[in-house]
C-alpha cells in the first residue's frame, strides 16, 4: 500500500511538472513560433509564400518535449553597417557611416535567416543591400552636396526607397521636394517601381526597415590629410599675396605722394611764371575800366612813343600838325589819370624831332 501510494505521488508530482513545463511565455515585444519536432508549423499558404504558426504575447501551451515555441524579438533594432570606402563624383574617397533600424513583422520568416540577414557574404542581406545603394547614390553626387543637411537627408530617404521602407506618404513628399529643390525632380513611376522593389525584397526577409540615419560621411584618412595640406598651402599663399598686396599698396602711395608733391610743385612755378602777366593783366583791365577804350589805345600809343624815344638808336620825326593833335588827344588821358588817383599829372612834353627833316617845315 506504500509503495502504491508512493508511486501515485510520484506520478501526481511528475505529472504536476509536465503540466508546468507544458506552459511557456512569449514576452511584451517578442513574438513565438511554434515548433513540432524543431520544425515551423505550416498553417496555411504555399512553399513559395508559407505561413506558420505565430503565437503572441502571454502564456501558450505546447506539448512537452515534441513542442517548443521559439520567441522572436519584434522590437526595433539597428544594425551599424560595416563603412566600406566610395568615391564621389568628382572622386574623392569617402567613408559614410550608416545605421539601419528595422523590426520584425514576419515572425516564422525570419526564423533561420536572422544571421543571414546581417552577414556581410550574403548579397541579399541587409547590410549588403544596404553597401550597394549608398554607393550608387554617393558615386552621382560631390562631396559638400553629401554632407550638408539636404545631402544627408535625401541619402537617408533613398536608402529608405532601396530597403522598402519608404512608405510613409510624409516620407515620400520629403523626398519629392528635396529632389526638386536639387535640381533632379522625381519620376513617379520610377518611384512607384523602386517602392514595390523595396517591400518585396523586405517581405522575403520578413523585416520592415524604419529609418536609416547617415551620422557623417567622412573622407577617408589620406584625403584628410591631403586636404589639410592643401589648405595649408592656400593659408601661406593667402599670406603671401596679403604681404605682396600691402607692399604694393605702400609703393602705390608712395608714388601718389610724390606725384603730389610734383604737382603742387608745378603749380607754383606757374604761379610765379604767371604773376607778372597776371598783373600787367590787372592793370590793363584797370586802366581800360578809368580811360575807356580810346583812351586806352591813346595811352597804349604814348607808352609806344616813349619806349621807343628812350632807345639811343631810335629816331622819332613828327610832323608839326602831327604833334598838336598828339598833344590834343593826350588831354582827356591825363584828367582821367588824374582823377583816378587824385594827383595832378603833367602832360608829357612831345618829343622833339631829332634832325627835321625838310617835310617837317621847321
Amino acid at each position: 500500500m506504500t509503495l502504491e501510494l508512493g508511486i501515485v505521488i510520484g506520478l501526481a508530482v511528475l505529472g504536476v511538472v509536465v503540466f508546468l513545463l507544458s506552459f511557456q511565455p512569449v514576452a511584451p515585444g517578442f513574438r513565438g513560433v511554434r515548433l513540432w519536432w524543431g520544425s515551423r508549423i505550416l498553417i496555411k499558404g504555399t512553399e513559395a509564400d508559407p505561413q506558420y504558426q505565430v503565437d503572441e504575447e502571454g502564456w501558450h501551451f505546447v506539448v512537452p518535449i515534441i513542442g517548443k515555441i521559439m520567441p522572436i524579438d519584434c522590437r526595433e533594432q539597428y544594425a551599424p553597417i560595416p563603412s566600406e570606402d566610395v568615391y564621389t563624383k568628382e572622386g574623392i574617397h569617402v567613408s559614410p557611416q550608416v545605421e539601419v533600424y528595422y523590426r520584425v513583422t514576419n515572425p516564422d520568416r525570419i526564423i533561420g535567416l536572422s544571421d543571414e540577414i546581417l552577414s556581410v557574404d550574403n548579397e541579399e542581406g541587409l547590410v549588403k543591400v544596404a553597401q550597394a545603394g549608398y554607393r550608387a547614390i554617393i558615386a552621382t553626387r560631390d562631396l559638400q552636396s553629401c554632407r550638408d543637411a539636404n545631402g544627408k537627408r535625401l541619402l537617408e530617404l533613398e536608402l529608405l526607397l532601396t530597403l522598402g521602407g519608404l512608405q510613409d506618404p510624409t516620407q515620400q513628399n520629403e523626398y519629392r521636394l528635396i529632389r526638386q529643390a536639387i535640381g533632379d525632380p522625381v519620376e513617379e513611376p520610377r518611384l512607384t517601381s523602386q517602392i514595390e522593389e523595396g517591400i518585396a525584397w523586405a517581405k522575403r526577409w520578413g523585416i520592415k526597415v524604419t529609418g536609416v540615419k547617415v551620422s557623417d560621411i567622412e573622407p577617408t584618412k589620406d584625403v584628410i590629410e591631403l586636404m589639410a595640406k592643401e589648405k595649408k598651402a592656400v593659408l601661406a599663399g593667402d599670406a603671401e599675396i596679403a604681404v605682396q598686396k600691402k607692399a604694393a599698396v605702400s609703393e602705390r602711395e608712395k608714388a601718389d605722394y610724390q606725384l603730389y608733391v610734383a604737382q603742387q610743385a608745378a603749380l607754383g612755378k606757374t604761379a610765379d611764371l604767371m604773376a607778372p602777366v597776371n598783373a600787367r593783366i590787372t592793370e590793363a583791365t584797370r586802366m581800360k575800366e578809368i580811360l575807356g577804350e580810346e583812351g586806352y589805345q591813346q595811352l597804349l600809343r604814348t607808352k609806344a612813343l616813349e619806349a621807343f624815344g628812350t632807345s639811343p638808336s631810335t629816331k622819332i620825326i613828327v610832323p608839326a600838325s602831327g604833334l598838336s593833335q598828339m598833344v590834343g588827344e593826350g588831354v582827356p588821358v591825363l584828367d582821367a589819370l588824374r582823377g583816378a588817383t587824385g594827383t595832378p599829372a603833367t602832360p608829357p612834353a612831345p618829343p622833339a624831332p631829332a634832325n627835321p627833316s625838310p617835310s617837317s617845315g621847321t
